[in-house]
């Protein structure tokens, strides 16, 4: 069946709004508080080892703990208040959360294979393919924001790497301290540009 210029302009508004559904619903559940407290947790836990070297190890291990139990509660109380209007939105919504669990479970068979890598390695292995899913969901979701935050901070991370190999950065704590301000700064104000401005009006 052909599609005349009137049903495929009822088609794109259909997805204009269910993507309009989705950036209103990730601001008003979770994504936008869960990405300021990781975004919290990797300021302070990449500085740890430039200011408080001693404590960098067991500063991830409470860090990634609050992290977990703080993403744990923000989706069973988002859960409890769920307002879906569409099959399509919740469809969605619950791919996203499939692809962000197949990718922490892709993490961590690629860790294990690549493995033994140095912590400035392992660091940005890890943060580059994390913002690999921001522009995959910018993609998406059409979200013009996630597509550049996502780029950003990956070659943030690719860029401090390489300034600190090549000796124009320093050392390793200079490169941790790049990550916690650039990487994590930027994790966090994505977060609260989700909460302020995808909010539904």
């Amino acid at each position: 069946m052909e599609m005349n210029a009137d049903d495929a302009k009822r088609a794109l508004g259909d997805i204009e709004y269910v993507m309009k559904q989705v950036k209103g619903r990730l601001s008003a559940g979770p994504t936008g508080n869960i990405l300021m407290v990781w975004g919290a947790v990797w300021i302070t836990c990449f500085a740890l080892p430039y200011w408080l070297p001693q404590w960098a190890f067991t500063g991830w291990m409470i860090g990634n703990s609050l992290g977990i139990l703080c993403t744990t509660i923000f989706v069973i109380l988002d859960a409890r208040k769920r307002k879906i209007v569409s099959n399509e939105m919740k469809q969605i919504s619950l791919r996203i959360g499939w692809a962000w669990g197949s990718l922490f479970i892709f993490l961590f068979f690629m860790m294990a294979i690549i493995s033994p890598l140095n912590w400035p390695e392992e660091s940005a292995v890890l943060v580059i393919m994390l913002m690999f899913m921001y522009v995959i969901m910018g993609l998406w979701l059409r979200a013009t924001f996630l597509f550049a935050v996502g780029w950003f901070i990956a070659i943030a991370a690719c860029l401090g790497y390489f300034l600190m190999k090549w000796g124009w950065l320093g050392d390793m704590r200079n490169y941790t301290l790049w990550l916690a301000l650039i990487c994590g700064g930027t994790l966090f104000t994505s977060g609260f540009y989700i909460k302020r401005r995808w909010s539904p009006t």
